[in-house]
């Protein structure tokens, strides 16, 4: 998910990754991607845990968090 319009000045605050394998959940937010910008209202949220986990990481940058999948 790109968060472009509200990071904090760090490239890395421009998207992270998140998991799921419901296809529910993965529907809403291709819906919700698929909005201009300005009419996105959608933010992903869930229990975290230490570690990018493999996959949440910004270019070469790894997170030290992720979203524990399907929390």
């Amino acid at each position: 998910m790109s968060c472009s319009e509200s990071n904090h000045g760090n490239w890395q605050d421009t998207s992270f990754i998140a998991a799921t394998n419901s296809l529910e959940v993965i529907e809403q937010c291709l819906n919700e991607l698929s909005l201009p910008l300005d009419q996105l209202r959608k933010f992903p949220l869930g229990n975290i845990s230490i570690g990018s986990n493999g996959y949440n990481r910004n270019a070469s940058h790894h997170f030290n968090w992720h979203f524990i999948e399907d929390s």
